[in-house]
This record gives C-alpha cells, structure tokens and sequence, in this order.
C-alpha cells in the first residue's frame, strides 16, 4: 500500500482569477523569535502572523509568491508613529490658563473668563523637534540596537546588495511593527505609546527639545541691534501656575507684537524665549526682503498704493478703510478721521486730517511702519496718532 509521504511545514497551493499565491500553514518566525521580538518591542500580540508580515519584505514576496508585505503596515505606522509623538509633545509643551474678557452690559461691566491651552515653543519648534524623533537615522538605529534587522525576510538579490543593513529597510521595519501593534491592538493608544516608549526613547528629545548649534540669545541680540541701534530691553515675568513661569518682551514699533518663552525657571523660559524670537526674527526678516523688493522705500505718498500692492502679492489680508467725521480744524473746515486696520495682523491706525485722502494715506504709512518695526516720525508727515492697544499677539 502506496502512503503519501508526510511533509512537514506543507505549502498549499491556491489558484485565483488573476495569480497564484502561497498560503503558509504556520508562522515562519519560531516561537523563540516570536518570543525575542516580542519582549523588544514591549507587546504580546494576538495574531502572530500579523507581528510575522510586519518583517516579510515586498522582494522576498514577490521572489517567493507570498501574498502579504509590509508595504501596507508601514504607512500604518507611519501615522500611528506621528500621532503618539504629537500627543506625548502636546502634554509636554502645553499649559492651560484662564483669561477673562470683559463687556458692558446695562451699564455694567461683566466679566466672563475662559480657559485656553497654550504652547510653550512654536510651531516651526515642535516640527523639528518631532523630525528629530522620526527621523530615518533615529528609526534605524533603534531596529539595529534591538536587533530585529536580522529577522527581516528579504530577496536573494536585497540580501546580496546589503539592503538588510541600510537604514530604509530598517526605517520601514520599525514603521510595520508600530503598524501591525496598531492594528492588533485595535489602536489601543495607550499599548501604542508603551511600545513606541521602548523601541525609541522619545521622552528624552522631547525633554530636552531639539539639539541645534544656533546660538539663539546671540541672533536676537544681533537683530535688537540691527533694528533699534541700542541693546536696552526689559523682560517681564509672570507666575502661570503648575510650576510655569513665562518671559516675555515687547517690541519696540511692532504695535504692541511681544514674543513669550515658558519654562519650569527664569533660565529656561528665557532660553524658550529666545529659542520663538529666533523664529519671529526669520520670518520677520524674509518678510521685510519681499516688502522691500514689492515697494521699496515707504512713503506717505505712496502707503496707500504699497499696502495694496502687499495685498495682492499674498503677503498681507486685504487692508480696511473706515471714515467718519472727526469735528471741526482750527481754520474752521470739516475733519475726517480714518482707521485702517490689517485684523489678522492686529496692526492698525487711526489718523484725522482735512481731507479723507490725507488721513487714509497716512494711516496706511503707519501700518507699513508697524509691519516692519518701524518708528514713523510725526514731524515728517504731521499727524495726530491714536496709537492701538498692546495685544498678546505675535506679529
């Protein structure tokens, strides 16, 4: 009697409408592998084969005709990978506190207070901070350092040309993990963060913020001096509760603009501080390059047709006229008082003269003042200025 011999491990073949395919019987990986991956990665999973596709190549598919990647996992853990981060740098460089505003009402004034977040670097800061974090280099490196590269099922040709040791192949290995542990866990946010926790150790980049050789104290310095000819500045301090101390400082010519730095210590605000005006200085210096090369030099002639060039080409919100009459002059003819506004910006100025068309350029000249920093002389353009009220508000 003819017995078919017993296979261990058998491949089942399947046909389907467009190409065959392999269907494995058991996991690849032994239960030892399992076992050390999963104690690197700080997750027990339910579907060993999910944890399995997370290390399978697209070459070794394609070279051996199985029907699952990685491809899939890795854009999955891609976007896991970037709202952990998020999350972890929200709680970390936010606070909240309470701000009242009032308004009047039948002749009495009532108070309403509201609680609001606020972060205590920008977000030019946060990005590069969570760069930092994702980076290819950083996500190789912890794959290397776990040594789960050396489970990676690859292609005769990927393992020839050295691909297992290259920083993609590794990148895009830890990415799957953290998508195959998302899809296991049903996103499960906290099991999400405790592995990620373990394979990457981000809580000392966010601690500690983005390594950089920019010496931030010394550009604002070089800029305050540039701008305002004298190195005289004043910061102030504010208790915001929770152990946070803010350090801030308001700019001279910027229509009340101040910049604020938060920190568990006066140190440290300060550094936070300077870390946002380095930030606020390179925007402001590219913006004022663009104004220079759409304008030139701002005249009081020329303010109302320089606003609206700004407008047009995209970098200020459309300016705002509004007229009224403002009483009568000392020669005895009508005034008219214009306010033009720029709201996003929170740059405006409100100007009377003898004629709407004198007062509307000289408001505008005033707001091109404000947006570049700039004092405006009175002697030049002889005007009565009702200066804006200081906001908390960066430029």
């Amino acid at each position: 009697m003819n017995e078919n011999p017993i296979i261990e491990n058998p491949i089942i073949e399947k046909t389907v409408t467009e190409k065959p395919f392999i269907e494995k019987t058991k996991v690849m990986l032994s239960s030892e592998q399992l076992s050390d991956i999963q104690e690197k990665i700080g997750y027990q999973f339910k579907n060993a084969y999910l944890l399995e596709q997370a290390f399978i190549r697209s070459s070794y598919a394609m070279e051996t005709h199985l029907h699952e990647d990685n491809e899939k996992l890795e854009f999955v853990g891609d976007k896991a990978l970037d709202f952990i981060i998020v999350k972890k740098m929200t709680k970390h460089y936010s606070y909240t506190d309470t701000i009242g505003s009032a308004y009047e009402n039948d002749d009495s004034v009532v108070v309403e207070y509201e609680s609001f977040i606020f972060f205590t670097h920008t977000e030019g800061e946060m990005t590069e901070i969570k760069k930092n974090i994702v980076k290819k280099e950083a996500l190789a490196n912890a794959a290397k350092s776990l040594g789960l590269e050396k489970y990676l099922f690859m292609s005769k040709g990927d393992i020839s040309n050295g691909v297992k040791e290259g920083e993609s192949a590794c990148e895009d290995l830890i990415e799957a993990i953290i998508g195959a542990i998302a899809i296991d866990s049903d996103w499960n946010i906290d099991l999400l963060e405790q592995s990620i926790d373990k394979m990457l150790s981000p809580n000392h980049n966010i601690e500690n913020g983005f390594d950089s050789d920019i010496d931030y104290m010394a550009e604002f310095r070089r800029w305050w001096k540039f701008k305002y000819g004298k190195m005289g500045y004043k910061f102030f301090y504010e208790d915001k509760g929770e152990e946070a101390i803010a350090c801030s400082l308001d700019l001279e010519g910027f229509n009340g603009t101040f910049i604020e730095g938060i920190g568990k210590s006066k140190e440290e605000a300060e550094r936070n501080f300077y870390k946002r005006m380095y930030d606020f200085i390179k925007r402001q210096e590219k913006f004022e390059a663009q104004m220079d090369e759409i304008i030139g030099k701002i005249t009081v002639d020329d303010a109302v047709n320089q606003l609206q060039m700004l407008y047009q080409k995209k970098l200020i919100e459309e300016p705002v006229y509004t007229f009224e009459k403002d009483g009568i002059g000392d020669d005895g003819n009508p005034m008219w008082q214009c306010n033009c506004t720029l709201e996003k910006a929170n740059k405006y100025a409100i100007i009377s003269d003898k004629t709407k068309a004198l007062a509307k350029k000289k408001a505008a000249y005033i707001v091109l003042c404000q947006l570049i920093g700039e004092d405006f002389i009175t002697e030049t353009i002889n005007i009565s200025l009702i200066e804006g009220e200081e906001t908390n508000e960066g430029n």
